[in-house]
């Protein structure tokens, strides 16, 4: 659904909505790049031409039917199943209107550091450091969201870089967290368990849904803490004049959904500051508490950026990889040097 409505004073407002099931976070910017491209043609005089289309959404469907059954998918259901909680949490019962979010903001210039050395790793371990410190975790059991667009995994003949659909993944992640709240140890235990998973976590979804006709073990016991880091937001919006700012509606989900989650840590960057809710139910986790947790968090992050006047300089500040990639580039050595 598309409207253009008058503006107070000011410029016009346009309202694109589109169902999940149609678009994702990436078809979005897809989508804004043709409109800004259209738009530009028509303002010049010009008459627009159709849009080169992304691959084909139908073809990845069916392609995404096949690897779930593989010997390379088969071979991961041991280490999905250590991801999974070792206990079941409780059933969750809660309607979407039943959320609340707090918001806190990072600095600018943590924000800045967190970009370049990696957010999500980064926020995983300030929340593991923020839930074992007030809610007693001794491990971050939690669900992880990404793109989902693997092609290199699934189907290297497509791509998918402006395919328009809902490519979404979803994969749980387990880390035991140490003895010390030592914000180098969580790390480094954080960046180990992100570091085991292939494909950016396609495989889970893949053996979870595959018609396989097997029961669906991976379904039981799934972590009831989601955390989700959206990336930076402005930059779908920082290479056309056409659209300048997001205005936040309302609501975007319908108040009766339930909840899949019973604790939610979202995160994205805008205007150059990096953004963090905490998404939560009253009859869980109290709004001061989450306030709190909120706080816990952008703390470790405000300090994972602070340059310590007598720690070195970490190397993948100084090459400008993130951990995850430092970590393949070691073992590429390693292997190398047999």
């Amino acid at each position: 659904m598309a409207g253009l409505f008058p503006g107070a004073g000011g410029p016009r407002r346009c309202l694109l909505t589109a169902h999940h099931l149609v678009v994702d976070g990436v078809s979005w910017r897809v989508l804004l790049d043709d409109l800004v491209e259209t738009y530009r043609t028509i303002a010049s005089g010009g008459e627009p031409t159709a849009v080169a289309p992304g691959g084909d959404i139908a073809e990845w469907a069916a392609a995404l039917a096949g690897p779930a059954l593989d010997a390379r998918r088969a071979d991961e259901r041991a280490l999905w199943t250590d991801m999974l909680p070792a206990v079941a949490p409780p059933s969750i019962d809660h309607p979407e209107h039943a959320g609340r979010r707090v918001r806190r903001i990072v600095s600018a210039s943590a924000t800045a550091h967190l970009t370049r050395t990696g957010v999500d790793v980064a926020l995983l371990a300030a929340l593991a450091v923020a839930g074992r410190s007030q809610l007693g975790w001794t491990s971050l059991d939690v669900m992880l969201e990404g793109h989902g667009r693997e092609e290199h995994a699934v189907a290297p003949w497509l791509d998918l870089s402006r395919t328009v659909g809902w490519c979404t993944a979803h994969h749980p992640l387990s880390v035991p967290l140490p003895a010390s709240l030592d914000d180098d140890d969580v790390l480094a235990a954080v960046q180990t368990a992100v570091d085991r998973i292939p494909d950016a976590g396609i495989g889970f979804g893949l053996l979870r849904w595959g018609g396989s006709g097997e029961p669906p073990a991976l379904a039981t016991s799934l972590p009831d803490v989601y955390v989700g880091y959206l990336g930076q937001l402005d930059r779908t919006l920082a290479a056309n004049e056409l659209f300048t700012a997001v205005e936040p509606l309302a609501t975007s989900v319908h108040p009766d959904n339930r909840r899949f989650h019973r604790l939610g840590v979202l995160a994205h960057v805008a205007d150059g500051r990096l953004h963090v809710e905490v998404d939560h139910v009253e009859a869980d986790l109290s709004t001061a508490d989450a306030e709190r947790l909120a706080d816990r968090i952008v703390n470790r992050l405000e300090a994972a950026a602070a340059p310590s006047p007598t720690a070195p300089v970490p190397m993948r500040d100084l090459v400008g990889l993130s951990g995850s990639q430092l970590s393949r580039v070691a073992d590429a050595l390693k292997r190398g040097s047999r």
